[in-house]
């Protein structure tokens, strides 16, 4: 088997990033792949790998001689079990050799406060920044910045780099003897097993992240940890058991907006067990506390009353809801586009600029739950035009090869 120009295999686009990824701690995952694939290491390759003198087209004659497709091979590896190395954040390394140095100067709480507004707005933007500031962090600082990283990562569904970056960050907090850092940790890793729909899992860290503030007396950090502890047994549908845990977060809880935040999920409970009135009383209650909400807040509580309502009133509020989050916050964006839809949908309304939106947000996200979603909304061929149907396609496409181009080209931002 010859070996192929690499512009040929990958695309003259991707070539640059591509010859880089290849090179040097990078191909080493390639090499392990490899002796993986033929169940042995192949001395030549090790020896290489260790003196620093492998090179690409020395990957590319070893392909040859397993005979393996050099692109196919990449493929494969970068979206296997075997590219870990290959997809490892380099931010973790900077973050270990600053740890041991004592850290920086620090960031500072307004700062990190910024960071994690942005980090949920734009989270490829917010994730170079981040990477900067590790730089100046101080050594308490240091698991909060890659906990922020980690949940860009979370965010943009890069779901098993963002596990990586999250226990890294505890260890490092277990190494340094850093506890104040841990529970937040414990939580983002929670968030992440919700994502993976694996509401167990979520629960078992939620509950060590409370345990922690509660060790370490912080009212606060216990308050949003029971707060979480009542959001995924209502993911769960245990609404009582979620109810006393919100009832418990606000004993607790101070920050209104936080509060808030447990109100809206504790109308949903009701709603979900049929008691309207309760709902309604809970939605009253975050709706009080919205004056010194940020307009995307405000966006979620548009999304509620959707919720609680029905018909034309339900449309409204949901169109409402989608005017206001899709500046600000594209994940809550779609969803509320797809309910928008599904409901358009059954009141006989026009639904293509919402389907193209939909298509937009994915494209400019690459969000797996985006892609899931229009996945669900494309089988239902039937209520879409053909051409539709199409558009949804030539989207999903674009996003996957996006994502593959994004797996290559991930760590030269850090």
């Amino acid at each position: 088997m010859s070996s192929q120009p690499l512009a040929k295999i990958i695309g003259s686009r991707q070539t640059k990033a591509i010859q880089e990824a290849l090179k040097p701690h990078l191909l080493a995952a390639g090499v392990h792949a490899v002796e993986e694939r033929i169940g042995k290491p192949h001395r030549f390759l090790a020896n290489a790998r260790h003196r620093g003198t492998l090179r690409v087209r020395d990957f590319f004659a070893v392909c040859a001689a397993l005979d393996l497709d050099p692109g196919e091979f990449i493929r494969e590896t970068l979206h296997g079990t075997l590219s870990a190395e290959i997809r490892r954040p380099r931010i973790i390394a900077v973050a270990w050799k600053r740890a041991k140095e004592g850290g920086g100067d620090g960031i500072g709480e307004e700062k990190l406060a910024a960071l994690q507004s942005e980090m949920q707005e734009r989270p490829r933007q917010a994730r170079t920044v981040l990477a900067r500031e590790l730089k100046h962090a101080s050594l308490e600082e240091i698991p909060r910045v890659l906990g922020l990283y980690g949940s860009g990562l979370r965010v943009l569904s890069d779901l098993d780099r963002a596990e990586l970056i999250f226990k890294e960050a505890l260890e490092i907090a277990r190494t340094f003897d850093l506890p104040a850092a841990q529970p937040d940790l414990l939580l983002r890793v929670a968030y992440l097993e919700l994502e993976r729909e694996r509401p167990d899992h979520a629960l078992r860290w939620a509950e060590k992240s409370t345990l922690e503030h509660a060790r370490l007396g912080n009212r606060e950090g216990q308050g949003i940890g029971f707060e979480t502890l009542g959001m995924l047994r209502y993911y769960t549908e245990e609404y009582q058991a979620a109810l006393r845990d919100f009832d418990t977060a606000l004993r607790f809880l101070r920050d209104p907006m936080q509060k808030l935040a447990t109100h809206q999920i504790a109308a949903l409970c009701y709603a979900g067990m049929g008691a309207e009135e309760q709902a309604w009383q809970r939605a009253s209650k975050a709706r009080r506390l919205a004056h010194h909400a940020p307009e995307w807040m405000r966006g979620k509580l548009s999304w509620l009353d959707a919720r609680l309502t029905t018909g034309v009133t339900r449309l409204g509020h949901l169109q409402r809801a989608r005017k206001i989050l899709c500046p600000k916050r594209p994940l809550d964006c779609a969803l509320v586009t797809v309910e928008l839809i599904e409901e358009s949908f059954s009141q006989g309304e026009d639904v293509e600029r919402y389907v193209m939106g939909l298509c937009a947000l994915l494209e400019k996200t690459g969000s797996q739950r985006i892609e899931q979603a229009i996945v669900r909304l494309a089988r239902r061929g039937s209520r879409l035009t053909p051409r539709l149907v199409s558009e949804i396609c030539k989207s999903l496409d674009r996003a996957r090869d996006r994502r593959l181009s994004t797996l290559v080209t991930a760590d030269l931002i850090s």
